[in-house]
């Protein structure tokens, strides 16, 4: 069970990158394609099409709205029938926020075409779901296709679906590396044989720390928690530890809190009890440094020293 939330992390990680990514890409193509301003086109023009470039951003400069159908509204957009008055052609417009249909302007109407199917039978994909006016017979409509000029279609869209995209693959991507780096080989918890001869100093790894050498301290554990998400392992351990009266004694905060878990070492424990956990304070700071088992916080001679005296096998309680 402990391998499901990791597992579970790279699958839905992976299909965000993939998945957001491919949109982000789309965006772009279409953002690059489209024209500095949208191409004036009639009615007729519009009906005519067979099929749609990638960068046609058009507006409709003869269209006049069917008012006496008015807007169809299958669910939240709102569709209306354009012609132009002269001619039998019509395409149909799709709008987020309509206005009263004798409002509706050329820009407005202004947009990314596509080409729907009327029937079944035809290829393609279909007009929306439950799309429908009185007296109009989606059977005798000319050949089956209709064009739908999409308003809220165009460069602004893009730029939208570009960010989105890219926003939520890196997201996907975090997730990822964050399973991979939860199911890769990790130093345990590791003890010390012998707590007595444990250096009272070390030297930490210069960059970002107060000061060197680092004086050794053991923070008494007050309190463990195994933490779960809904029920399910998460192979992290929390520890809450006191920060004794003679330790740091400027610092502010006594109560500190240190885990385990996915992509960190382990701990090292004065004895099997894990009655306190190793951690180095730098001269001259109130910072506190925790050591992890794989003693990445030290210098080489350091690591070495400290490695004779601990244990990774965790006795047998």
């Amino acid at each position: 069970m402990a391998r499901f939330m990791p597992v579970a992390c790279i699958v839905v990680g992976l299909g965000l990158a993939v998945g957001f990514g491919a949109i982000a890409v789309d965006s772009l193509l279409d953002y690059r394609a489209f024209p500095s301003a949208a191409v004036p086109v009639t009615v007729a023009q519009l009906a005519a099409m067979t099929t749609v470039p990638r960068g046609t951003w058009v507006s409709v400069v003869d269209a006049q709205p069917d008012c006496s159908h008015g807007y169809a509204k299958p669910q939240d957009t709102a569709y209306v029938l354009l012609g132009d008055g002269k001619t039998s052609s019509l395409v149909i417009a799709a709008l987020n926020e309509p206005p009263s249909c004798p409002q509706l302007t050329r820009q407005q109407l202004t947009g990314v075409p596509s080409v729907r199917r009327t029937v079944e039978s035809e290829p393609g994909k279909s007009v929306p779901f439950g799309l429908a006016w009185p007296g109009v017979d989606w059977q005798k409509w000319p050949e089956h296709r209709a064009v739908m000029l999409w308003t809220w279609s165009g460069p602004g869209d893009s730029r939208t679906g570009i960010w989105l995209g890219l926003g939520f693959s890196v997201l996907g991507l975090l997730l990822t590396a964050y399973g991979v780096r939860w199911l890769r080989p990790r130093v345990g918890d590791t003890f010390v044989l012998e707590p007595s001869q444990f250096p009272n100093s070390v030297q930490l790894k210069p960059g970002g720390r107060a000061g060197l050498p680092a004086r050794v301290v053991w923070l008494p554990v007050v309190r463990v928690a195994v933490v779960t998400a809904r029920g399910v392992a998460t192979d992290v351990t929390l520890y809450e530890l006191q920060l004794p009266a003679h330790v740091a004694p400027l610092a502010t905060q006594r109560m500190l809190s240190v885990h385990t878990g996915p992509g960190h070492a382990g701990l090292i424990f004065r004895s099997g009890a894990r009655d306190a956990v190793a951690a180095a304070l730098p001269a001259g700071s109130e910072t506190v440094v925790f050591l992890r088992s794989d003693l990445a916080e030290l210098e080489q001679s350091s690591a070495q020293a400290c490695w004779r005296l601990c244990a990774t096998d965790w006795p047998a309680s």
